[in-house]
């Protein structure tokens, strides 16, 4: 992202109630796989007048009891002609300007923008077709070191890259509108790569997960978590357990996040 604001956090983890091969076992606070609360985020952010917004894949599986996704309302209608077979045909970033675009003047608002890859099927070799090398993959220990694995993990980089560009595309889309210095960005994901002894198992890599907060002026540039922390209490604070939301609370803005 640009400038010299932001913070890697280095190990955070996506807790195991949320997989669904844990969750089957071991958590059930509703029925498996329903989202029967109306307390999602977004949805409060919207009673609280925000703008909110949904791109690609939102909350799943399962039904929900809110009229929307629970991640927002959708804004799938722009397509195009993906490079690989493995890719939807969802154009995330252009639906996203598009949202931008339909927003009300001067109104905040709350995006989602999740994206199917790199979720698998991969188009198998798709990476020769971008002139990627074998020896470029990186094998983890627990894996046998072949062409084989090594030309999976290239396409599932490769998908990874499609994701790192339309965040990029969204990300050039603030700035073009103007939006781009007042607005909180995070990147993250709910689980490891879908990989055998990786995605829905309780080992390190399947659910130690990336996580990146950018905010220009406001984050400034770390490697260490306790300032995401910090503006995510800010963020969740108002929400009541009732549903209620503090428009004071959820209108984060510099001064709030700032130690």
């Amino acid at each position: 992202m640009p400038g010299w604001y932001g913070a890697l956090r280095r190990k955070p983890y996506c807790p195991a109630s949320v997989k669904r091969s844990a969750n089957k076992n071991y958590f059930k606070p509703h029925k498996e796989n329903d989202h029967e609360s109306k307390n999602c985020h977004p949805h409060l952010l919207m009673e609280a007048g925000y703008h909110a917004g949904l791109t690609g894949k939102g909350w799943g599986p399962g039904s929900y009891a809110t009229e929307h996704n629970p991640a927002g309302p959708s804004f799938d209608k722009i397509k195009l002609k993906p490079p690989f077979k493995g890719i939807k045909t969802i154009d995330y970033a252009a639906n996203f300007a598009a949202f931008l675009d339909g927003k009300p003047a001067g109104e905040p608002f709350c995006f989602w923008l999740g994206t199917y890859e790199p979720h698998r099927g991969y188009e198998k070799d798709s990476w020769k077709k971008e002139g990627m090398k074998l020896e470029d993959a990186i094998v983890p220990p627990f894996f046998p070191d072949n062409d084989t694995v090594r030309g999976d993990l290239l396409d599932y980089a490769l998908e990874v890259q499609w994701f790192d560009r339309h965040l990029g595309l969204a990300v050039e889309a603030l700035e073009e509108r103007g939006l781009l210095d007042n607005t909180l960005i995070i990147a993250t994901s709910d689980h490891g790569m879908p990989f055998p002894r990786i995605k829905g198992q309780l080992y390190d890599e399947g659910f130690h997960v990336p996580m990146i907060a950018y905010w220009k002026g406001v984050i400034r540039m770390r490697l260490f978590g306790h300032r995401i922390d910090r503006i995510t209490q800010r963020c969740f604070r108002g929400m009541t357990s009732s549903g209620q939301a503090s428009n004071r609370l959820l209108r984060i803005d510099s001064s709030s996040a700032k130690p």
